[in-house]
């Protein structure tokens, strides 16, 4: 009886991390897009339709679940899409200054930030499995962030910005969906973001934008799937996944990231060479992130 319910505790985790594993999937498949879309506009221009594309179609979800939206839920919402839209700004506006390598590796170090802001809130280590899987994601972040042709500049510090926000996002969503409905979160969230990519808009002077075919495609791909649907399985991902299972997950973005850009061509019509530092950070990671299922989850169990 008591493998039983374990097996019945555990299911829910399973599926939800199953579910960020394909968002990840996803966000990675579709990261050149968002460097194709600076060509149509610049980035307060981006941050802004693709966050208002996400809430008109999160609106209709809105008057359905009307009788349900309770006021902490609302203040939560609003909360996580403020970090979202922050961060978002520091991505996109970071890739005018740095390489999409560059800001793959930062953007990524909430493996390492969020256990860590963990342990020090909860007064305990996140454990030596941990630290053995953190190593090789770690290296292989940065192999798949360009290896010794990694360099820094201005758009690498607001990518580390970012990444902190990221962590943050990640721990306060983990904290919310506790008490609260995940959709009426995931509505107020995203609704919230869409107004901090207007502010964000306005204060760049309301600049223009290009909307044709190929823009349109983009704010569709990354708007309403990559931002609404993705950033909604997200928060219910976290109501049975914890936040380091999210953020080793997410260390797999860049490998899809990378894979994606060598699959799909860009604007220009071009293609990412497959490297050796592709093939050493692929391997690096997933070796961590394999290290980290068989040893990590089985102490938990």
């Amino acid at each position: 009886m008591g493998c039983f319910k374990m097996k019945q505790k555990c299911e829910p985790k399973k599926i939800a991390s199953a579910a960020y594993f394909l968002v990840t999937l996803y966000w990675g498949f579709t990261a050149v897009l968002m460097r194709d879309a600076l060509v149509y506009m610049d980035s307060p221009s981006y941050v802004f339709l693709r966050f208002g594309f996400a809430g008109i179609v999160m609106l209709p979800f809105l008057w359905k679940l009307r009788r349900k939206i309770k006021k902490p839920a609302v203040i939560k919402g609003c909360v996580v899409g403020c970090v979202i839209g922050i961060s978002m700004q520091f991505t996109v506006y970071s890739l005018e200054f740095t390489k999409v390598s560059n800001s793959v590796f930062f953007a990524n170090l909430s493996v390492i930030i969020v256990p860590l802001i963990q342990a020090v809130l909860h007064k305990r280590s996140p454990g030596k499995y941990w630290f053995i899987s953190a190593a090789p994601i770690v290296l292989g972040l940065y192999f798949l962030g360009g290896g010794t042709s990694f360099q820094l500049n201005f758009g690498d510090a607001l990518c580390l910005v970012s990444s902190l926000l990221l962590s943050v996002q990640i721990l306060v969503i983990s904290r919310f969906v506790t008490d609260d409905d995940p959709m009426v979160i995931s509505i107020f969230q995203v609704l919230t973001a869409s107004a901090i990519g207007f502010a964000g808009w306005g204060f760049s002077g309301f600049s223009g934008f290009t909307l044709n075919a190929h823009s349109l495609m983009i704010l569709f791909l990354t708007g309403v799937l990559g931002t609404a649907a993705a950033y909604t399985c997200q928060i219910h991902a976290q109501k049975y996944a914890g936040p380091t299972d999210i953020s080793m997950i997410g260390s797999l973005y860049p490998l899809f990231g990378a894979v994606g850009a060598v699959l799909f061509p860009d604007i220009n019509g071009i293609r990412e060479p497959i490297t050796i530092s592709l093939v050493l950070g692929t391997v690096l990671v997933v070796a961590g992130l394999l290290f980290y299922a068989w040893k990590g989850e089985a102490k938990k169990q």
